[in-house]
């Protein structure tokens, strides 16, 4: 049976042979980018030095080829290949399509330390199956949580991709691995009653408190307003400016271009980018939401990056601060919020931007709901965002009988 044929880039069997002068001796064949099949031969102290070393060669054959990764890669050597190729995008400016935010590379570079790492790093790119990865998911799932096991499906998933562009795989395993479970979607939003049944709890709440630090309601409910009125995500709300706002035309408007992050090098701050580049959209303001801009713009100074929503130092507000506040009113509120019929799982922020998106999606279409909430694609608004209501549409019912209508020909001849 003829031998199996090396692949451009990839080293073939090692042989090592310990000379008569005590030095150890590694060979092995390697394809070159030509195609043909060169002889790597390195010399070392010990067995394990010699080996080294011829690996240390060949990854420098790669490296000339174009190859940096090969078959034989381990997942944390492709993991850690791909990461530095989006510490690149990280570099550029945020403006730019194809940039990736600093927080999104710390969050994948946690995720390969903590997840990856410890449950295949060692593994060769030619051993990961789509059984393996199952496997490890339902372990992870099991030992931690299915929050950890979706991030580490959804990274795995992007240096699987990273290794076949890098010809390390020929296929990625990742996406035949079974769907995990859990994780139902959200079902509710709310109804023009409940809105404004919030809007009155959030009026009264601790009106009568004395003493200690009082929460800035108005801000919470402002804030609560602009999203059920255009769906913005909260971070894009608490990054609106002056500038972004137009309420003199024929139809005020806001425009979505940033968001407020954390990362690790600037803290708290305004993004000039939404959450991706290509969501930077116009908004038409509802009628609450204009009286809400105008009453946050008489607060603001004069100058056009000045914020309509900032803390008490002036800088960003934080998204987690707003949540915290959310949860506090919440608490306080349960019972009322209750009694609306409301969720109390599900009343985040996210539920008046899903609310909104409802409601657009009802009346216009998915494709509009899509582009109101900066989707590119329309799939995760269907999936996500869009509470579907268990009535359908009471006209299926006449284009059936339209279409089914039959008249004998006998009685077309006598009308």
């Amino acid at each position: 049976m003829a031998r199996p044929r090396l692949p451009i880039g990839q080293l073939g069997k090692v042989s090592i042979l310990k000379l008569s002068n005590g030095k150890h001796r590694a060979r092995a064949r390697m394809r070159n980018q030509e195609g043909n099949l060169e002889i790597l031969e390195t010399l070392g102290d010990s067995e394990a030095e010699a080996l080294a070393l011829i690996h240390e060669r060949a990854r420098l054959v790669r490296y000339r080829v174009g190859l940096q990764l090969a078959p034989s890669s381990t997942v944390s050597e492709v993991a850690h290949d791909w990461l530095a190729t989006l510490k690149k995008r990280v570099a550029m400016d945020r403006s730019t399509k194809g940039s990736l935010a600093e927080n999104s590379y710390a969050e994948y570079d946690s995720v390969v330390r903590h997840l990856v790492t410890s449950q295949m790093g060692e593994v060769q790119m030619d051993q990961l199956s789509t059984a393996f990865i199952d496997f490890r998911l339902e372990q992870v799932m099991e030992e931690q949580s299915r929050s950890a096991a979706v991030r580490l499906k959804k990274v795995l998933q992007l240096i699987c991709s990273h290794a076949v562009r890098r010809a390390a795989l020929t296929v990625n395993p990742v996406r035949e691995v079974q769907r995990l479970p859990g994780g139902d979607r959200r079902t509710s939003a709310l109804s023009a009653e409940q809105w404004h049944g919030v809007v009155q709890l959030l009026r009264a709440w601790r009106q009568d408190q004395r003493g200690g630090t009082k929460p800035d309601t108005k801000k919470l409910e402002d804030i609560l307003t602009i999203i059920i009125g255009t769906s913005l995500r909260i971070g894009e709300v608490l990054a609106l400016r002056r500038a972004d706002l137009d309420v003199m035309s024929q139809h005020p408007q806001l425009h979505v271009c940033g968001t407020v992050v954390i990362t690790k090098t600037k803290g708290t701050h305004r993004q000039p980018v939404p959450k991706h580049s290509e969501q930077n959209r116009r908004i038409a303001l509802t009628t609450t939401a204009q009286s809400v801009a105008r009453y946050r713009l008489a607060l603001t100074g004069g100058e056009a990056d000045a914020l309509l929503f900032p803390s008490k130092t002036g800088n960003p507000s934080t998204v987690s601060g707003i949540e915290r506040l959310m949860r506090a009113f919440r608490a306080e509120n349960a019972e009322a919020l209750t009694e609306l019929g409301i969720d109390l799982e599900e009343f985040t922020t996210h539920l008046f931007r899903r609310t909104a998106a409802t409601f657009v999606e009802r009346a216009g279409g998915l494709a509009l709901a899509a582009r109101l909430l900066g989707h590119a694609n329309e799939d995760t608004t269907r999936a996500f965002y869009v509470v579907s209501p268990e009535l359908v549409d009471p006209i299926t019912a006449e284009i059936i009988d339209a279409a089914l209508l039959y008249v004998p020909p006998e009685v077309l001849a006598h009308a």
